[in-house]
């Protein structure tokens, strides 16, 4: 619910998820993608729910994380 942009917020729950996000773009967010990567690379052909899944988590980081993390050469073959 923090990184999503589909949920209406008054200003104070606006400005807590801002300082959480930051966080998250200075720890454990490297992580994160790479834990995306992973269940991309292991599970498109033996678990496709889970692909899905993975995705839409994706499409809700992708609108505030930096976009270089999954539109480079290492991401882009396994969504296309």
């Amino acid at each position: 619910e923090i990184v999503s942009f589909n949920v209406h917020r008054m200003a104070h729950e606006i400005e807590h998820n801002t300082v959480i996000k930051d966080s998250m773009r200075n720890g454990p967010l490297t992580q994160i993608v790479d834990c995306w990567f992973s269940i991309l690379l292991h599970c498109r052909t033996s678990k496709p729910a889970l692909v899905r899944q993975c995705l839409n988590v994706m499409s809700e980081y992708l609108g505030w994380i930096d976009i270089s993390f999954c539109v480079n050469d290492r991401f882009m073959p396994m969504i296309f």
